[in-house]
């Protein structure tokens, strides 16, 4: 008796985990999204990613990629990189990632990868 629920049970969760990975991004997929994000902000204008700035510019924020997964988006969002935020390069790490960005009175260090998912347009 107890060994068909054993079985059971490894097959239900084997299920789960199949369809939760099939669900997420491979790398491959991810960068195919954020080119094709940026392909799609150029029809709207001067449109960049926020880690073509240079240090002490300032500019405004377009949109957030889609690639940008819930709680990555949800964190960004909680910071306060929405659509319409002002958002400067304040200080650049010794590699320069991650950079350090002023938006809203607050500094937010943001990852190479993070900051090509914010779509910026430059004034």
């Amino acid at each position: 008796m107890v060994q068909p629920l054993f079985w059971f049970v490894v097959i239900a969760t084997l299920l789960v985990v199949g369809f939760w990975q099939r669900s997420k991004n491979s790398p491959r997929q991810h960068r195919v999204l954020i080119e094709n994000e940026h392909r799609s902000a150029v029809a709207l204008g001067n449109t960049q990613p926020l880690r073509s700035l240079r240090v002490g510019e300032e500019t405004k924020v377009v949109a957030v990629s889609r690639a940008c997964r819930a709680p990555e988006r949800r964190r960004l969002m909680d910071l306060g990189i929405l659509p319409g935020a002002a958002i400067e390069v304040a200080m650049p790490s010794p590699l320069n990632d991650p950079v350090a960005y002023r938006g809203r009175d607050t500094l937010i260090a943001l990852r190479r990868e993070q900051a090509q998912m914010i779509l910026i347009e430059r004034a």
